[in-house]
């Protein structure tokens, strides 16, 4: 009798364990990660210097930015991890092992596979590398005194239902003039900050929505053209006005300024994506920013 309690209890124990092993995995595979091209797909280009932008990218290790020492030297190509996020590590010997102090980003990678990567080949223009900008993870750094850019090729149209997306943050001149994270040259359109503190928005011809953003910290941020409405969301906050919008055909797209220059960037950004015929719903954005937000995102 005693032998078969001790046997009924080793059963129950190692059904116990089986129980909580499945668990364990059932947590491990709720954390998959999952890019904001898994939640709206379809988008014409996405680039970061932080995470991938769907788990199948992650998937393929692919390259996400190519990388310069201060004086233009030592190019180095970073790929993605099969984790979804960046090799630091990687950057990191790469800046031992070349005695770099300046990290220059040559070029982010479009992840989506349409080809329309982000590019400078101007030293001084190269936008620079933050090793750590947000939670571990690098960013990309834009001093408007520098007129640091990356541009994509002008053969790109965006339609009146198109959104744009970024996690980027502001970090001086904060009411001197408009700063753009992600533009369309000729209006310009696109998101960014506007010439007041605190404060981003989404524009077309100059004009558009603005939204509370405080500046010198992160945020999420969607811009959608819907139709004749524009729209701007800031971290699950919202505004919108309804400006006459057109389709404009083969422009590119400008990290950290305008096409024609103006409105130049001083902060960082983490990501920057645009869907040239996709207007996001709701739920959409409330879903992408819940993700960039999240584990599989910046975690702040």
């Amino acid at each position: 009798l005693l032998h078969r309690h001790w046997e009924f209890h080793l059963m129950w124990i190692l059904r116990r364990g089986q129980a909580v092993g499945r668990g364990a995995l059932d947590a491990s595979a709720a954390a998959a990660y999952s890019g904001p091209g898994d939640i709206v797909s379809g988008a014409t280009t996405w680039a970061s210097s932080a995470r991938a932008y769907t788990a199948a990218f992650a998937a393929t290790a692919a390259p996400i930015m190519d990388l310069r020492d201060q004086a233009g030297a030592n190019p180095i190509t970073i790929n993605i991890l099969t984790t979804g996020f960046a090799d630091v590590t990687a950057i990191s010997n790469w800046v031992s092992a070349n005695s770099v102090s300046t990290i220059k980003i040559a070029k982010l990678y479009d992840q989506t596979g349409n080809g329309n990567h982000w590019t400078q080949a101007t030293l001084a223009n190269m936008p620079t590398l933050t090793l750590s900008a947000l939670n571990g993870l690098p960013g990309i750094t834009c001093a408007s005194a520098s007129a640091q850019r990356l541009d994509t090729a002008q053969t790109i149209t965006l339609s009146t239902t198109s959104s744009y997306s970024a996690v980027a943050k502001r970090t001086a001149n904060f009411t001197t003039k408009q700063s753009a994270i992600g533009t369309q040259p000729t209006f310009p359109i696109g998101i960014g900050f506007e010439a007041s503190a605190n404060t981003a928005l989404s524009q077309y011809n100059s004009s558009g929505p603005t939204v509370a953003a405080t500046d010198s910290v992160f945020h999420a941020m969607q811009g959608i053209i819907n139709g004749s409405s524009l729209s701007m969301e800031v971290d699950g906050a919202s505004a919108s006005t309804s400006p006459a919008i057109s389709t404009q055909t083969n422009q590119g797209f400008r990290l950290g300024r305008d096409q024609g220059g103006n409105f130049p960037l001083d902060g960082i950004v983490m990501e920057v994506g645009v869907w040239t015929s996709t207007a996001f719903s709701a739920g959409n954005i409330t879903s992408i920013n819940s993700n960039q937000h999240g584990t599989s995102g910046y975690n702040f």
